[in-house]
């Protein structure tokens, strides 16, 4: 048992190994090629930027919102688009923006069947940016509007759950749809790829980001109790 779960943690860690080394092969173009040192800043540099500063001014955060945007105007090429959007993540990653066109660019990847490629984007999306959210803009795209986080919100509200009181003075905030949606994803990405104990934890990371709706919750646990029957390791 002992030499099994071994072997299980190695083939995960080894997976994650993968994904860090394809995050490069994420920014570049569609057959997988690196882009060059021109397109995507060095690690030296994005450290340096984000030791700087953090906060945009009101006339940059409506560039930025420019830029983002062009990226969505009619007759612009797949290449275009996605170079514009890169951009954005690129050169202006302490913007809310930058957390729109990751996701964005997850959801084409998924909408073309480059499920790895998709699980890249979400992932860096939550390691970079715990508690991500979207502009209203993003939120009026055909991308949005076909995935699951409509359902998702619509379920909260039909129960009454989309917004929620907080310990601290009783102060009401709305629910964030995006972080439950982006760990469900994954972990059903995970248990498809056969790494079972990622798909957990990622379920069990979409259940903490859920509001009491029974509903949900159940298939959030349905979902954790398939993993775990399906694991090797639990059928020891």
């Amino acid at each position: 048992m002992v030499k099994k779960r071994l072997i299980h943690s190695l083939r995960a860690s080894f997976f994650c190994l993968i994904f860090i080394l394809s995050y490069s092969t994420v920014l570049g173009d569609e057959k997988g090629e690196a882009v060059s040192g021109n397109d995507v800043r060095p690690e030296t540099e994005m450290k340096e930027a984000e030791e700087g500063e953090k906060e945009e001014t009101t006339q940059n955060e409506s560039e930025v919102a420019e830029l983002y945007k062009s990226a969505f105007k009619k007759n612009i090429k797949l290449s275009e688009r996605k170079a514009l959007l890169k951009s954005v993540i690129n050169k202006h990653p302490h913007t809310g923006w930058a957390e729109d066109a990751m996701w964005i660019l997850s959801r084409m990847a998924r909408m073309k069947g480059q499920k790895t490629r998709s699980v890249l984007w979400l992932r860096n999306l939550v390691e970079k940016y715990p508690n991500p959210s979207l502009e209203k803009f993003t939120m009026s795209s055909p991308l949005f509007r076909t995935s699951r986080i409509p359902r998702i919100l619509f379920l909260v509200e039909t129960h009454g759950r989309r917004y929620a009181h907080t310990n601290e003075g009783g102060r009401v905030y709305a629910f964030n749809p995006l972080p439950f949606s982006i760990y469900e994803e994954l972990g059903q990405a995970y248990g498809s790829f056969g790494f079972y104990e990622l798909a957990e934890e990622m379920y069990r990371k979409a259940l903490k980001e859920l509001p009491p709706v029974e509903i949900l919750q159940n298939m959030i646990r349905e979902r954790i109790d398939a993993v775990q029957i399906t694991d090797p390791e639990d059928k020891q």
